[in-house]
């Protein structure tokens, strides 16, 4: 059998949602702080941020095909993509 949860429960397991999700958001940094942060994670270990990101790449020559996709369909049907 299932037990009832009462309204005082719940109310009192919001109040502890709340009060975590208030620590959290104190406990946040702030812009510059972030950006310090990512400095220092660049300068121990700046290799990992150079060379070729295959995913990026990837990405790109997505796009790079869907646009060309879409520019032989207007080429071939006669229509403009600027408007």
């Amino acid at each position: 059998m299932r037990s009832r949860i009462t309204v005082q429960q719940k109310l009192a397991g919001w109040q502890a949602a709340e009060r975590v999700a208030s620590a959290e958001r104190e406990a946040a940094l702030d812009p510059a702080e972030l950006l310090a942060a990512a400095e220092e994670i660049r300068a121990l270990n700046p290799d990992a941020f150079e060379g070729a990101d295959p995913i990026r790449d990837r990405e790109v020559q997505a796009v790079r095909n869907a646009w060309k996709t879409l520019h032989e369909r207007w080429q071939r049907d006669g229509a403009s993509p600027r408007v």
